[in-house]
């Protein structure tokens, strides 16, 4: 036997299952572009959070501080200028 009788043929795509084909890899490629885009979006998300947050925190510490600072002074303990 030759290497060619070896091979086994396979019957041709009719247009149906080429078209169907097509479909099922614009999906694959249509779900793997929404699943990185959520996940850009989710990651801005989260960075977007954490510096609203950080910057929050900051406020208060610094709120905090010029409070203990003004007390501190009132009781003669500190002397602000």
């Amino acid at each position: 036997m030759t290497e060619r009788t070896e091979r086994r043929q396979n019957p041709p795509l009719t247009p149906a299952q080429i078209e169907q084909i097509i479909e099922d890899i614009g999906e694959q490629i249509a779900e793997k572009a929404a699943e990185k885009a959520l996940a850009k979006m989710e990651e801005k998300l989260y960075q977007q959070v954490g510096k609203h947050f950080v910057s929050k925190l900051l406020q208060f510490t610094g709120l905090v501080l010029l409070s203990i600072a003004y007390y501190l002074n009132s009781k003669g303990l500190f002397k602000i200028g």
